[in-house]
């Protein structure tokens, strides 16, 4: 009734209500407005054409935008213009390379322009890079302002973290009014903004926003592949031109939980091994994440020699949950490569060598025999790296060589670990040390000693 009696129409009329929304400040009437025309609505939903309830869908948009735009106001002599989010990712990296990401700054204006640009590290500086523009609706527009205004408010339920903000990492939002007056707030990049994030990134279009949670910056990697090639020339004694190629790829995926290598090392040898780990893989691939992850690849290449007869190349391609894949290609060699990759690789070579060449391959294994009907088992133990070796006497027959264990050391037999280094079994009377005179292992350390 209030708005009709402001504006005759503007209550049925979503065209009506469009010219004179702009000019309409009273929350009260607003807020009225919108809950009796819910309620209409909610009494007899089945009734409307479609059109009908495209214009019913378009009065709300235009009703509760303008009273977001009003609640933004609050903070201000003038309207709200512009708001401003800094996003800067966490420092991950002792010395940042050029052309790593540090972070997002996002623009946008009451009117719906949108800019989002990325911090980039470039030498000593840092400068703003590959800025995408943008235009949402005025209404869409609002309603970002309305959500992020509640920020402000004494009883928001939010922990910034702002406290806890030791360096440069984290998000600043700044509300700008039209006279120029701004306010601040900063916090944590975390899960605790996250559903304020994920609704800002579906109203600006925006898949990659980093926002309050970092949503870019700690995107899960979904799967790795790397691949490499050699063609090498050779001459021949008859003065003949051969060439030798080599092709290598490396897949590490998580959806399968597996690592797989290939090797094609010239026509007819064909090597594959595959690593499947339920769970290893895809910590492996949280722990190698980092929001700069191949990044500066092949900046240095330009300056190095060809070989000829001798090339080597590589690609890369990173597939993520929450942002597009990223793929580099260019020289295998240390000026061709991303900065990371030796960090990377390593890792990844360290997590396949754990697992081992199996027992079968093992000296250990297939040259141990077990112990006799009458034998006893003399251990060697050291107490450090390339020491020397003490023989202790053991029952256990479940001792193994690499096992840490307990014995009794010096004078006072102190309880001290040492490691296993060779396991032999004599009759007594053939003993190396006499039984006498030799201590005992006391037991295998448990892991939290280890």
């Amino acid at each position: 009734q209030s708005l009709e009696e402001a504006c005759s129409g503007a209550f049925e009329d979503v065209d009506v209500l469009d010219g004179i929304i702009d000019e309409t400040s009273c929350i009260p009437m607003l807020g009225a407005a919108a809950f009796s025309k819910w309620q209409i609505l909610g009494s007899r939903p089945h009734e409307f054409s479609k059109k009908e309830a495209e214009d019913s869908r378009i009065w709300f948009i235009l009703v509760l935008s303008r009273l977001a735009e009003l609640a933004v106001s609050q903070f201000f002599s003038s309207a709200p213009a512009k708001l401003v989010l800094v996003s800067r990712y966490p420092d991950e990296d002792t010395v940042l390379q050029s052309g790593s990401e540090l972070g997002q700054i996002l623009e946008l204006d009451v009117s719906g322009n949108v800019r989002l640009a990325y911090i980039v590290r470039r030498e000593n500086e840092e400068k703003e890079e590959k800025p995408v523009y943008s235009v949402v609706s005025r209404s869409d527009a609002g309603l970002v302002f309305a959500r992020v205004a509640k920020l402000f408010c004494p009883e928001a339920d939010w922990e910034s973290g702002a406290e806890d903000c030791e360096d440069r990492s984290g998000w600043t939002l700044s509300l700008i009014s039209e006279d120029g007056d701004m306010i601040e707030m900063k916090g944590n990049l975390d899960a605790s903004g996250c559903e304020l994030s994920g609704f800002m990134r579906k109203t600006l279009g925006l898949e990659n926003l980093a926002a309050f949670d970092g949503y870019d910056c700690f995107s899960d990697i979904l799967r790795i592949d790397i691949r490499y090639s050699r063609k090498k020339e050779f001459e021949t004694a008859a003065k003949e031109t051969v060439f030798l190629c080599i092709e290598e790829q490396l897949i590490i995926d998580r959806a399968s939980e597996s690592i797989e290598h290939f090797q094609i090392l010239g026509s007819g040898c064909r090597i594959s091994r595959k690593y499947e780990i339920d769970g290893g893989v895809s910590q492996l691939l949280d722990d190698l994440y980092s929001h700069n992850l191949f990044e500066g690849a092949g900046e240095a290449s330009s300056l190095t020699a060809a070989v000829p007869g001798d090339l080597r190349e590589y690609s890369i391609t990173a597939y993520f949950r929450q942002k597009p894949e990223k793929r580099i290609s260019g020289s295998f060699d240390k000026d061709g490569l991303p900065p990371d990759y030796r960090s990377f690789i390593e890792t990844v070579r360290s997590f396949m060598m754990a697992y081992g060449d199996g027992d079968i391959f093992s000296p250990f294994i297939y040259e141990r025999r077990r112990r006799r009907e009458g034998e006893v088992t003399y251990c060697s133990v050291s107490f450090c790296n390339d020491g020397p070796v003490y023989y202790y006497l053991t029952f256990d027959d479940t001792i193994e060589v690499g096992d840490t264990v307990i014995v009794p050391a010096g004078m006072q037999n102190s309880e001290t670990a040492a490691v296993v280094c060779r396991i032999e079994h004599f009759r007594k009377e053939d003993v190396p040390y006499p039984l006498e005179n030799v201590k005992s292992i006391i037991r295998k350390a448990d892991a939290l000693y280890i």
